[in-house]
């Protein structure tokens, strides 16, 4: 994923208003945050030892084995694995053009690494669905989404 230069001035808005951060340092962070997206633009797929508690699926049309779910996730609680059970149930019985699923992105970090984007969409079949680049900022401990960039919803 990488960012256009046309998004600057609506960035910059909503960091001065979220954030409170000077006119100069919030333009250096946003050229920083668009040459990083050129820099770094990772086209990797994530793998599944790079995510937590979520179960990745890389091909749509791959069909699901419960057990393996819920070995891998380390599940043992047995109304959690009754919601596992479901939702592959689920998955499995759909045709796959018509299978609910999430995407997101690798995050591209500004240099300091105090902010990224991270491209996100959600597909729920036909003329559903939702994609949008967020913009998040590491403050007290922890990542804050603090506007939406781009967005489309259909």
């Amino acid at each position: 994923m990488y960012f256009e230069h046309k998004n600057v001035g609506r960035i910059q808005k909503h960091l001065r208003r979220f954030v409170g951060i000077p006119d100069s340092t919030l333009s250096s962070i946003i050229y920083d945050l668009v040459a990083n997206s050129r820099k770094n633009n990772d086209t990797t797929h994530w793998q599944q030892e790079e995510i937590k508690k979520s179960f990745l699926i890389n091909n749509e049309d791959e069909s699901l084995n419960f057990k393996n779910i819920v070995k891998q996730l380390g599940i043992s609680d047995d109304s959690t694995k009754q919601q596992v059970r479901k939702k592959v149930k689920k998955w499995n019985y759909q045709e796959p053009q018509k299978r609910e699923r999430f995407a997101l992105s690798k995050p591209v970090f500004s240099q300091n690494k105090d902010f990224a984007i991270i491209k996100q969409s959600h597909y729920c079949g036909n003329l559903c669905g939702r994609t949008s680049i967020n913009l998040y900022v590491f403050a007290n401990s922890k990542w804050n989404k603090v506007t939406w960039l781009l967005q489309k919803v259909s």
